[in-house]
Protein backbone atom coordinates (compact mmCIF):
# COMPACT_ATOMS: atom_id res chain seq x y z
CA UNK A 1 0.00 0.00 0.00
CA UNK A 2 2.73 2.45 0.98
CA UNK A 3 4.76 1.43 -2.27
CA UNK A 4 1.29 2.14 -4.22
CA UNK A 5 1.06 5.65 -2.24
CA UNK A 6 4.23 6.64 -3.36
CA UNK A 7 3.86 5.40 -6.73
CA UNK A 8 1.07 7.33 -7.46
CA UNK A 9 2.95 10.70 -5.77
CA UNK A 10 5.29 10.24 -8.48
CA UNK A 11 3.44 10.20 -11.22
CA UNK A 12 1.69 13.26 -9.85
CA UNK A 13 4.54 15.01 -9.44
CA UNK A 14 5.14 14.23 -12.79
CA UNK A 15 2.69 15.23 -14.85
CA UNK A 16 1.64 18.19 -12.50
CA UNK A 17 2.06 21.76 -13.91
CA UNK A 18 5.27 22.98 -13.67
CA UNK A 19 5.12 25.47 -11.33
CA UNK A 20 4.50 29.27 -12.33
CA UNK A 21 7.81 30.51 -11.02
CA UNK A 22 9.89 27.80 -13.22
CA UNK A 23 7.70 27.93 -16.36
CA UNK A 24 9.01 30.45 -18.71
CA UNK A 25 7.29 33.91 -18.54
CA UNK A 26 5.66 35.11 -21.98
CA UNK A 27 7.21 38.60 -22.42
CA UNK A 28 4.45 41.19 -22.42
CA UNK A 29 4.58 43.27 -25.93
CA UNK A 30 4.24 46.72 -25.97
CA UNK A 31 4.47 49.01 -28.69
CA UNK A 32 5.80 52.47 -29.40
CA UNK A 33 4.99 55.28 -31.73
CA UNK A 34 7.50 58.53 -31.35
CA UNK A 35 9.10 61.01 -33.62
CA UNK A 36 12.58 61.08 -31.78
CA UNK A 37 15.14 57.93 -31.13
CA UNK A 38 15.11 55.22 -28.85
CA UNK A 39 17.99 57.26 -27.27
CA UNK A 40 16.53 60.19 -26.68
CA UNK A 41 16.90 60.76 -23.21
CA UNK A 42 13.01 60.88 -22.08
CA UNK A 43 12.68 57.41 -24.13
CA UNK A 44 15.64 56.31 -21.67
CA UNK A 45 13.67 57.75 -18.29
CA UNK A 46 10.43 55.33 -19.65
CA UNK A 47 12.57 51.91 -19.62
CA UNK A 48 14.63 53.00 -16.67
CA UNK A 49 11.51 53.42 -14.97
CA UNK A 50 10.24 50.07 -16.30
CA UNK A 51 12.92 48.49 -15.34
CA UNK A 52 12.77 49.57 -11.55
CA UNK A 53 8.97 48.48 -11.94
CA UNK A 54 10.34 45.09 -12.71
CA UNK A 55 9.90 44.95 -16.95
CA UNK A 56 13.02 44.18 -18.49
CA UNK A 57 13.47 42.86 -22.01
CA UNK A 58 15.99 40.34 -21.26
CA UNK A 59 13.20 38.82 -19.14
CA UNK A 60 9.53 39.54 -19.26
CA UNK A 61 9.20 42.49 -22.04
CA UNK A 62 9.00 42.70 -25.88
CA UNK A 63 9.55 46.46 -27.43
CA UNK A 64 8.30 47.33 -30.75
CA UNK A 65 9.90 50.72 -31.53
CA UNK A 66 8.74 53.01 -34.63
CA UNK A 67 9.88 56.24 -35.00
CA UNK A 68 7.96 58.72 -37.26
CA UNK A 69 9.35 61.97 -38.83
CA UNK A 70 7.78 65.65 -38.91
CA UNK A 71 6.07 65.05 -42.31
CA UNK A 72 4.28 62.16 -41.27
CA UNK A 73 0.89 61.91 -41.46
CA UNK A 74 -0.52 58.69 -41.88
CA UNK A 75 0.27 56.64 -39.39
CA UNK A 76 -2.51 53.72 -39.80
CA UNK A 77 0.18 51.67 -41.79
CA UNK A 78 2.60 52.31 -38.34
CA UNK A 79 -0.66 51.34 -35.72
CA UNK A 80 -1.32 48.20 -37.89
CA UNK A 81 2.56 46.79 -37.47
CA UNK A 82 1.96 47.06 -33.90
CA UNK A 83 -1.67 45.04 -33.89
CA UNK A 84 0.62 42.48 -36.24
CA UNK A 85 2.83 42.15 -33.64
CA UNK A 86 -0.12 41.77 -31.15
CA UNK A 87 0.85 44.83 -28.64
CA UNK A 88 -0.72 44.25 -25.64
CA UNK A 89 -0.10 48.22 -24.82
CA UNK A 90 0.89 50.79 -27.39
CA UNK A 91 2.52 53.99 -26.11
CA UNK A 92 1.37 57.05 -28.54
CA UNK A 93 3.67 60.14 -28.01
CA UNK A 94 2.06 63.07 -30.00
CA UNK A 95 -1.81 64.24 -30.51
CA UNK A 96 -1.62 62.59 -34.60
CA UNK A 97 -0.39 59.05 -33.50
CA UNK A 98 -2.85 59.10 -30.24
CA UNK A 99 -5.58 59.95 -32.68
CA UNK A 100 -4.78 56.90 -34.94
CA UNK A 101 -4.04 54.61 -32.14
CA UNK A 102 -8.19 55.58 -30.23
CA UNK A 103 -9.19 55.38 -34.46
CA UNK A 104 -7.60 52.06 -35.47
CA UNK A 105 -7.30 50.24 -32.27
CA UNK A 106 -10.11 51.26 -29.78
CA UNK A 107 -9.79 48.52 -27.55
CA UNK A 108 -6.22 48.45 -27.43
CA UNK A 109 -4.89 49.97 -24.07
CA UNK A 110 -2.91 53.65 -24.72
CA UNK A 111 -0.75 55.45 -23.19
CA UNK A 112 -0.45 59.30 -24.70
CA UNK A 113 1.39 62.42 -24.56
CA UNK A 114 -0.27 64.99 -26.51
CA UNK A 115 -0.16 69.00 -26.34
CA UNK A 116 -3.59 69.45 -26.71
CA UNK A 117 -7.06 68.97 -24.25
CA UNK A 118 -7.66 64.80 -24.11
CA UNK A 119 -11.15 65.75 -23.87
CA UNK A 120 -11.65 67.82 -26.50
CA UNK A 121 -9.56 65.59 -28.68
CA UNK A 122 -11.84 62.51 -27.81
CA UNK A 123 -8.99 60.53 -25.95
CA UNK A 124 -10.66 60.43 -22.71
CA UNK A 125 -13.80 61.09 -21.45
CA UNK A 126 -12.64 63.59 -18.74
CA UNK A 127 -9.58 64.59 -17.12
CA UNK A 128 -11.50 63.10 -13.73
CA UNK A 129 -12.84 59.95 -15.22
CA UNK A 130 -10.95 59.56 -18.63
CA UNK A 131 -13.02 55.88 -18.86
CA UNK A 132 -12.16 53.46 -21.81
CA UNK A 133 -8.61 52.09 -21.92
CA UNK A 134 -6.37 55.17 -22.66
CA UNK A 135 -4.79 57.32 -20.16
CA UNK A 136 -1.80 59.73 -20.26
CA UNK A 137 -0.61 63.60 -19.68
CA UNK A 138 -0.75 66.83 -21.37
CA UNK A 139 1.02 69.92 -21.59
CA UNK A 140 -1.61 72.10 -22.42
CA UNK A 141 -2.24 75.21 -20.63
CA UNK A 142 -4.22 77.67 -21.10
CA UNK A 143 -1.93 80.14 -19.13
CA UNK A 144 1.18 79.63 -21.18
CA UNK A 145 -1.03 81.17 -24.25
CA UNK A 146 -2.13 84.57 -22.44
CA UNK A 147 1.24 84.70 -21.57
CA UNK A 148 2.38 84.51 -25.19
CA UNK A 149 -0.21 87.24 -25.99
CA UNK A 150 1.47 89.41 -23.40
CA UNK A 151 4.82 89.02 -25.01
CA UNK A 152 3.51 90.17 -28.35
CA UNK A 153 1.86 93.07 -26.55
CA UNK A 154 4.90 93.81 -24.99
CA UNK A 155 6.91 93.91 -27.99
CA UNK A 156 4.33 95.36 -30.13
CA UNK A 157 2.33 97.25 -28.07
CA UNK A 158 0.65 98.96 -31.08
CA UNK A 159 -0.06 95.99 -33.02
CA UNK A 160 -3.31 95.02 -33.57
CA UNK A 161 -3.37 92.35 -35.66
CA UNK A 162 -0.64 89.29 -35.52
CA UNK A 163 0.01 86.08 -38.12
CA UNK A 164 0.75 82.65 -35.96
CA UNK A 165 2.05 79.77 -37.72
CA UNK A 166 1.73 75.99 -36.61
CA UNK A 167 1.50 72.87 -37.54
CA UNK A 168 -1.92 72.58 -39.44
CA UNK A 169 -1.97 68.51 -39.47
CA UNK A 170 -1.97 68.40 -35.38
CA UNK A 171 -5.25 69.02 -33.63
CA UNK A 172 -3.76 70.07 -30.68
CA UNK A 173 -2.25 73.05 -32.60
CA UNK A 174 -5.31 74.08 -33.62
CA UNK A 175 -6.57 73.83 -30.68
CA UNK A 176 -3.91 75.76 -29.14
CA UNK A 177 -4.48 78.56 -31.97
CA UNK A 178 -8.27 78.40 -31.28
CA UNK A 179 -7.58 79.37 -27.24
CA UNK A 180 -5.03 82.04 -28.53
CA UNK A 181 -7.55 83.61 -30.58
CA UNK A 182 -10.49 83.72 -28.25
CA UNK A 183 -8.35 85.51 -26.00
CA UNK A 184 -6.77 87.73 -28.51
CA UNK A 185 -10.41 88.77 -29.43
CA UNK A 186 -11.12 89.74 -25.62
CA UNK A 187 -7.73 91.81 -25.73
CA UNK A 188 -9.13 93.67 -28.45
CA UNK A 189 -6.54 91.74 -31.38
CA UNK A 190 -6.99 89.82 -34.34
CA UNK A 191 -4.99 86.75 -35.16
CA UNK A 192 -5.01 85.13 -38.51
CA UNK A 193 -4.06 82.17 -38.89
CA UNK A 194 -1.62 80.03 -41.07
CA UNK A 195 -1.43 76.37 -41.14
CA UNK A 196 1.83 74.98 -41.96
Amino acid sequence: MRRRRLCLWGVAVLVAPIPLRAQPRRKARIGVLHDTARTDPAVEAMFTRLAELGWSEIRNLSVEYITFDAATTDFRPMVDALLRARCELIVALGTPPALAVKAAAPSVPMVFAVGGDPVALGLVASLARPGGNATGWTHASHEHHSKLLALVREVVPRGRRFAVMFEGANPSMRQAFDVMRGQAEAAGLTLQAFPA
